[in-house]
């Protein structure tokens, strides 16, 4: 399965409206000032860096820069302890998730980027620090996949029908897009999937095969449609770095896309 199976122009004619305000409509306050401190403090940025950061006019240019920083930073370090304090850092710090065993999200990178690399359940559990991680690493190849990101995705994909399948949702925290989701959403309008198979052992999850990507495929399909989103959504340099599309799809989800979505649908029981 590969990104042919999406009508890229669609997901881009929905996406070009807002384009143009990103810096605006990306309002996430991280890395905030006390971010840049714990940075300094591990050893993550040096001061020069961090006052850098700092005088970026909005969290937009400062999450760009600080891109670049640590792209610069991971490429030339060869030493692990550095790489596991920096990869705290992206995932606690910038993140805002909890890491409790770095060797082992270590060690999960590693293996991903084996030429050989094998993706199970598992890396996608974890998914939304793993991606972190790797954004950083390689930002011109690897995305966030989060589940705003996915949210967003998900919803541009129903609404335009740009494909008949969608990708998995990972677990999230905001309370809107909890509320109304997607997945559900998604099932609703396909129910005659679940009905024929309604009685069978794991009907769920046999009803899902064929409607959501396999997680084990679903991030690099990810990565590889909102590359190719990204190539023809900006006409400068943007299109060198995927990063921007997905900031774009993490800011929409809980404003506009939620919007969209009340909006857009209405239920009616019979």
């Amino acid at each position: 399965m590969g990104i042919t199976i999406f009508d890229v122009d669609k997901i881009v004619d929905y996406l070009k409206p807002f384009r143009e305000n990103l810096d605006s409509v990306y309002s996430w306050d991280t890395p905030s000032d006390k971010n840049l401190m714990k940075a300094i403090e591990s050893g993550v940025l040096n001061d020069e860096q961090s006052n850098f950061l700092s005088l970026q006019e909005n969290t937009f240019l400062r999450n760009v820069e600080l891109k670049k920083i640590l792209r610069e930073v991971l490429s030339k370090t060869t030493s692990v302890d550095i790489k596991k304090d920096i990869y705290r850092w992206i995932v606690k710090e910038w993140g805002g998730i909890d890491v409790k065993n770095i060797d082992k999200l270590y060690t999960t990178i590693n293996k991903y980027l084996d030429v050989n690399k094998k993706v199970n359940s598992e890396f996608f559990n974890s998914i939304s620090s793993n991606s972190k991680i790797l954004s950083f690493l390689y930002p011109e190849k690897y995305i966030i996949y989060d589940a705003r990101v996915a949210y967003t995705l998900n919803w541009i994909i129903l609404k335009t029908g740009a494909a008949k399948v969608f990708f998995p949702m990972p677990s999230g925290r905001n309370s809107k897009l909890t509320a109304i989701d997607i997945s559900t959403l998604i099932r609703l309008t396909r129910t005659e999937r679940y009905i024929d198979n309604f009685g069978i052992k794991n009907m769920i999850d046999n009803s899902d095969k064929n409607i959501f990507v396999k997680k084990t495929v679903a991030y690099d399909i990810m990565c590889n449609l909102v590359k190719e989103i990204n190539n023809r959504l900006w006409e400068d340099e943007k299109r060198n770095y995927p990063f921007f599309t997905e900031m774009l799809l993490f800011a929409l989800a809980d404003k506009e896309v939620f919007l969209d979505v009340l909006e857009s649908c209405s239920l009616s029981i019979r």
